[in-house]
């Protein structure tokens, strides 16, 4: 199982533990064994855990997780998941909300615009069961919303019955899957016996963020799409990104320095992905280049750092040892925390991230707010007290300001008595900042 793939079960502990047993039972039994999938010959009764844990990757790892979506010709809803129930081999996301009621009223009463869903996945398949009135959906009470494995081209067919009780045959196909940052798969549902269709838009951690259906009206103006969206919401992390184009010029220890710029913004419904290219500029003139991307996920309030190419090193690395870290998570208050598993050195080691300060500073006359973030990783030996160390300055509107990292322990300078170990740790980190004035 590849490391990414292990990042992403982290954020639901209760799949990351079904994934982990079973690639730990099938390094027991070995590459060689041709007993059954439940270890017995005389057993076929297939194992859907692994299946089931990767179709889980596409909802909510939490009850209380909140969706809010706007629609064509002023159509919205809000709901909530409320509970996820696991019992043997399925899992349950209860999820209850109401679709808005832009009548004021005057179109029913309010229980004509409940919204009664849930998630099913069991199987191998995620399976949607709804009741509600008013909500802009599938006409099918329960439809398979997705089947494992979840490959570009796969596809199923299901029989279904309306609300009707009218009876047809759904063909599903997975139109598309994007894995650069996270997953978001597009998968498209056409009913067999009309032109009736279906299209949906799923993301890693956040379900549908986009669907869309054929409305047929033979008698009037013919047919026409609905759809509806996730809501962007705003977040205080966007205002920590430079603008597109601008050069960020930095300078540093040992003649370090490098000139970086956003290229572009990449636009979904929960997440912006901010591309940096950039060019080393610094005393050994070997020169070379690198690519990092900025996911800014919208629906959790964070930001991660992916390192794309280094043409000077073979690994993906830019001086922080850290891989794919979360460098931002709201809420951005002095003391705030946020933990993650990441890789370092070729190793997974659990990353403790803490916001140390928080200031309003001046830059060419205007106040913008500053960030401080230190990020610790213990068990990375070579390391004083075998802890790896980041610090990090981000100011709005230009990005991260500030970097510093911790020497190895054979390159640091013995503590003398009058400084403290925290004092001391400060004068043997390797830095670099932002050439440009800020003051307090």
């Amino acid at each position: 199982m590849s490391t990414n793939h292990i990042k992403k079960y982290a954020r639901h502990p209760l799949i990351l533990t079904v994934v982990l047993l079973i690639v730990f039972s099938l390094t027991l039994v070995g590459c060689g064994n041709n007993t059954g999938q439940n270890g017995n010959d005389d057993d076929p009764t297939p194992d859907y855990a692994a299946a089931n844990a990767a179709l889980e990757l596409y909802l909510p790892g939490d009850s209380g997780f909140t969706w809010r979506y706007d629609g064509s010709y002023e159509y919205g809803h809000t709901m909530a998941v409320t509970d996820i129930d696991r019992d043997d081999d399925v899992a349950t996301y209860q999820v209850s909300g109401e679709v808005d009621d832009p009548s004021g009223g005057e179109a029913g009463g309010p229980e004509r615009y409940v919204i009664d869903l849930s998630y099913v996945v069991q199987e191998g398949e995620l399976i949607q069961r709804l009741d509600s009135e008013m909500m802009r959906d599938t006409p099918y009470k329960d439809l398979i919303l997705l089947k494992h494995p979840v490959e570009e081209g796969s596809n199923w067919e299901q029989e279904v019955v309306d609300e009707d009780g009218n009876s047809t045959t759904i063909k599903a196909t997975v139109v598309e899957v994007s894995n650069d940052d996270s997953l978001l798969t597009t998968v498209r549902y056409e009913d067999l016996n009309s032109r009736y269709y279906e299209e949906r838009v799923f993301q890693e951690g956040a379900g549908v963020v986009r669907f869309t259906k054929l409305y047929m009206d033979d008698k009037d103006s013919g047919d026409f799409e609905l759809s509806y969206w996730l809501f962007r919401p705003e977040s205080e992390l966007t205002a920590f990104f430079p603008p597109v184009g601008e050069e960020l010029r930095y300078h540093g220890l040992a003649e370090y320095g490098h000139v970086a710029q956003v290229t572009s913004v990449d636009t979904s419904p929960g997440r912006d992905t901010y591309l940096v290219e950039g060019t080393f500029e610094d005393g050994s003139g070997l020169g070379g280049t690198f690519e990092v991307s900025y996911v800014h996920d919208l629906l959790t309030g964070s930001v991660t750092e992916i390192v794309i190419s280094n043409s000077r090193k073979d690994k993906a690395e830019i001086n922080s040892l850290l891989h794919d870290p979360i460098i931002l998570q709201s809420p951005l208050t002095d003391g705030a925390q946020w933990q993650q598993v990441v890789a370092i050195n070729g190793e997974e080691c659990t990353m403790t991230a803490t916001v140390t300060d928080t200031a309003t500073v001046e830059v060419n006359g205007e106040s913008r707010q500053e960030v401080k973030v230190e990020y610790r990783v213990p068990g990375v030996p070579g390391y004083y007290d075998t802890t790896y160390i980041e610090r990090r300055t981000f100011v709005q509107g230009l990005g991260m300001t500030g970097f510093s990292s911790l020497f190895k322990e054979d390159m640091m300078f013995l503590r003398p008595d009058n400084l403290t170990v925290e004092e001391w740790l400060s004068q043997n980190m390797f830095g670099y900042g932002l050439n440009v004035n800020i003051t307090r």
